[in-house]
């Protein structure tokens, strides 16, 4: 996508799917030929393919928080198309508790370092979900970000996972000390009239 986009400097008509376009330097046009428009669309479709199969949502994020590219994994999570996801303000997709929490963390990236978080997110469409978000700023030539790589894995399940385990050490740890006051008050109970059987031996 990147790439196709490179070659349609300035568009004389819409898309540059075989059109004919400007260089952006005042020359006549040039009609791209099959060949390069066949290789550009099948190198799309294999960043398709790549990247919808993988576990986790991978999205490109442009400098006003629009989204620009998603993968499938977010077409599921949302229960949205792609049409209905491209081109959509971050705010108006993920709703606007969700939007002002993530905020932040796009200006750091947009300011041009690497972002790593975990939150629980609340989701209008749904239930709140704990993720792991990465925000990769894409830096242009002249050293700005003009977008966000962003790659978030939904961490739920190992989240409800640890709260368990977390709980079951509680309840074993109150078990263990419940055994443990047991033993202290019976041996307390034992030893006071064996004393006094003891004394009566004696």
């Amino acid at each position: 996508v990147l790439a196709l986009e490179s070659w349609c400097w300035k568009s004389s008509e819409t898309g540059c799917g075989g059109k004919t376009i400007e260089d952006g330097r005042g020359g006549p046009g040039y009609h791209l030929s099959k060949k390069v428009e066949e290789s550009l669309r099948s190198s799309e479709q294999r960043i398709r393919l790549i990247t919808d199969s993988l576990p986790v949502l991978i999205s490109y994020i442009d400098h006003d928080h629009f989204f620009r590219f998603n993968n499938k994994g977010y077409e599921d999570w949302f229960g949205k198309s792609r049409n209905d996801i491209q081109d959509k303000h971050v705010k108006e997709l993920m709703g606007e508790q969700a939007y002002e929490l993530v905020k932040p963390y796009f200006n750091q990236a947009l300011s041009g370092e690497r972002v790593v978080h975990e939150t629980l997110m609340p989701y209008k469409y749904g239930p709140s979900r704990h993720i792991q978000a990465e925000f990769i700023p894409d830096i242009d030539e002249h050293g700005k970000a003009k977008g966000i790589f962003a790659l978030v894995t939904d961490i739920t399940k190992s989240k409800l996972a640890e709260k368990e385990l977390v709980q079951a050490k509680e309840v074993a740890e109150k078990a263990s000390r419940a055994k443990s006051e047991f033993l202290t008050c019976m041996s307390h109970e034992f030893r006071t009239p064996m004393n006094a059987i003891l004394g009566f031996s004696q």
